[in-house]
């Protein structure tokens, strides 16, 4: 399975990445050329260079950024810090994103090209312009700030070792991609924050995912041999996909919904191509089943051969993976077959909705509060997920053979409901436009509910 230069470089360690960025490559200019992404617009085209460089560039970025996340979480939260295992990892968290780095620099100057359409010189007027577009336009701030902060996120890396520094790394990494999420369908849709939210988590969920599949294929030589390593390794990515894979599924979802409309609009090519897309994620959750259910358990009794299996098999996993970014990327360059309506343009806006970008809702009734929603998808997430791991932390005491408070159990599922409630009902609704129920809505969230959180003593839960 080792293929070494006469200097003993292992060269197998670059397959995977080299196969995930060929298969995206490859995904990407079929799905560009089908949905007419890269093609010249009716009025002023930008040139070739631009219209295919750009998505290029933007797929660079999306590989680079996914892999910089994984590598950075498996470290975390997957490695033992005296492992070689973990030193590489880093090392290739660095790499990646000192790519992210180059490709987002590129990517922002090719959007420059694309919306002032001006060639490249060196004259005093050029940079003016560029400036201009970099310090004063929303895409030019957002691409300005992702790469700053990828560029900090690539010195982190290569700087941090232990785990406290490798954890803010990664968070800094994290923020590096909202301004991305700002950028493309999201910024120009009327429900803007809905969809900013959920293209948002969609982009670092499939990099936790993709990133830390790609990274664990690239410590897999360091730590084949030590089955106890391998299994807990393993064991943690697939939980670490396990989330992400929930993620991403609810917030492709509603960017689906956003921007698709009706089933109908599923005929046409951004619909089509979203299918292509759903299919090869259904086939990354069942790759994600055999994971979890036949090879993580079956590893200590495993031979050289079963080891093998789980090399081809991640190699595998990780090509079908470049097939949901390219399409992801051509995705991202096709026009959606629902008009995207920004809140600035509303018809005769009143001012109050010129101020707080949406329509007003219904006038106000405490029955309203319950009837009018506004699900946000984050702090949906965060409740669910909180409830399902401290409940897990329960069964798994009870197990053991140890007890826990069902009061205690009570307060914390308590807790998250009104979290989920009070950020999603009608007290969010209108408490955007009512100072009265956003006192409310402040006094619940500052004070009711973590008060419920500390009676729930999770902490001590996590320490037993």
């Amino acid at each position: 399975m080792s293929t070494t230069s006469r200097q003993g470089v292992d060269y197998t360690r670059f397959a995977p990445i080299a196969l995930l960025a060929a298969a995206a490559g490859i995904a990407a200019w079929w799905a560009l050329i089908y949905g007419d992404g890269a093609a010249a617009p009716l009025l002023v085209d930008p040139g070739a260079i631009v219209r295919w460089g750009l998505p290029v560039a933007m797929l660079v970025v999306r590989i680079a950024s996914g892999i910089t996340l994984g590598a950075l979480l498996l470290a975390a939260f997957a490695l033992p810090s005296t492992h070689r295992a973990y030193d590489s990892s880093m090392t290739l968290a660095g790499w990646s994103a000192a790519v992210w780095t180059v490709s987002s620099v590129v990517a922002g100057l090719l959007t420059f090209s694309a919306v002032y359409l001006e060639p490249v010189t060196l004259d005093d007027r050029y940079g003016n312009l560029l400036s201009i577009f970099f310090a004063q336009t929303e895409i030019g701030r957002a691409w300005l700030w992702s790469t700053v902060c990828a560029g900090a996120a690539t010195i982190a890396s290569i700087a941090a070792r232990n785990y406290a520094p490798v954890f803010f790394t990664g968070v800094l990494a994290v923020a590096a991609l909202w301004p991305l999420a700002e950028l493309g369908h999201t910024a120009g849709t009327a429900s803007h924050n809905q969809a900013v939210t959920s293209a948002y988590l969609h982009y670092v969920f499939v990099g936790f995912w993709i990133g830390g599949l790609a990274a664990f294929a690239w410590i897999y030589r360091h730590i084949r041999h030590n089955k106890d390593v391998l299994a807990r390794t393993l064991e943690r990515f697939s939980t670490i996909a396990l989330v992400s894979v929930i993620v991403v599924g609810i917030s492709g979802v509603m960017n689906a919904w956003i921007r698709v409309g009706s089933l109908d609009n599923l005929l046409t090519p951004y619909g089509v191509l979203l299918l292509v897309k759903t299919a090869v994620l259904a086939v990354l959750i069942g790759w994600g089943a055999v994971y979890r259910l036949r090879i993580i358990g079956s590893i200590p009794a495993s031979s050289d051969t079963s080891f093998s299996t789980l090399w081809k098999l991640v190699v595998t996993e990780l090509t079908v993976m470049g097939v949901a970014i390219g399409v992801a990327v051509a995705l991202a360059r096709t026009e959606t077959p629902v008009e995207e309506v920004p809140p600035s343009e509303l018809s005769a806006p009143t001012p109050a909705e010129y101020l707080t970008g949406q329509p007003l809702p219904p006038p106000f009734s405490v029955g309203r509060v319950f009837t009018e929603w506004e699900v946000d998808l984050l702090w949906s997430l965060v409740a669910g997920f909180a409830i399902f791991f401290y409940v897990a932390g329960v069964v798994r005491l009870a197990r053991r053979g140890d007890s826990w408070p069902v009061l205690k159990t009570v307060s914390w599922v308590a807790a998250m409901a009104i979290l989920w409630f009070t950020t999603s009902s009608g007290l969010y609704v209108y408490g955007n436009v009512l100072f009265s129920i956003h006192m409310v809505e402040h006094m619940i969230l500052s004070m009711g509910i973590p008060l419920l959180m500390v009676l729930a003593t999770p902490v001590t839960l996590a320490a037993r």
